[in-house]
């Protein structure tokens, strides 16, 4: 498992805890591109690699969102929604599958679905609109 550890910014009278973005999928490169982006923009990502992982990582961490693929070996993205913590964060599925091979898993713990064609400047936007601003670090904002 990869190590879990939080990141502040700024003095002890004034911190700021940099949002945690946990990105699940079976594919390396698209897991590095996703996460060199969302560095750029300020969050604090975590990777996973299959759904075992993304659950454990889900309970033992403060996470402000999950970026999950939905295709991956051994357990699938809809079966790690299903066994969601209730306390999880929000969950945006990422997929090559169509809206309504994914639109049941909506209902039961995801919250959005975003096809991986257009999860780039989409992604992107939606990770900011998910995330309050006012958990951004100012530099990066």
């Amino acid at each position: 498992m990869l190590p879990v550890y939080s990141r502040t910014v700024g003095s002890l009278m004034d911190e700021i805890r940099v949002p945690r973005v946990l990105i699940v999928d079976d594919d390396a490169a698209w897991r590095e591109l996703i996460r060199l982006n969302l560095e750029n923009l300020g969050y604090e990502v975590i990777e996973a690699d299959n759904g075992r992982q993304a659950l454990d990582t889900i309970r033992l961490s403060s996470l402000d969102l999950v970026l999950l693929d939905v295709t991956m070996p051994g357990m699938s993205g809809i079966e790690v929604v299903r066994k969601l913590p209730p306390d999880a964060p929000p969950v945006v599925l990422l997929t090559c599958k169509s809206a309504e091979e994914v639109g049941p898993t909506l209902y039961e713990g995801a919250r959005y679905y975003l096809p991986k064609e257009a999860a780039s400047s989409s992604l992107y936007l939606l990770v900011q609109s998910l995330i309050p601003r006012q958990d951004l670090n100012p530099a990066f904002a």
